[in-house]
């Protein structure tokens, strides 16, 4: 199973995003950030499992942002690498 983010209230250019990405959704760079649960439910065979997924809009939950914060861990040298 994949699930993927359909919208970014995060990320620091939405704005320009939004201008140059003209096939994507009016919903696709939200203004405000979900706030429920995503649930996800899947069966298969007989069967069946459910999982809640919480949602944050703030922006120190973003993967960069946890990838940053982890970087401390001396686990992720990528990151100095090539971020600012």
């Amino acid at each position: 199973m994949v699930v993927q983010a359909t919208v970014d209230c995060t990320g620091r250019h939405r704005e320009l995003a939004r201008q140059i990405d003209l096939e994507a959704s009016t919903s696709a760079y939200a203004a405000a950030c979900p706030t429920g649960d995503a649930v996800v439910s899947a069966t298969a065979a007989g069967f069946s499992v459910t999982i809640t997924i919480p949602i944050s809009g703030d922006r120190k939950h973003s993967p960069l942002a946890v990838a940053r914060a982890t970087k401390s861990l001396n686990t992720y040298t990528y990151f100095d690498d090539v971020q600012p």
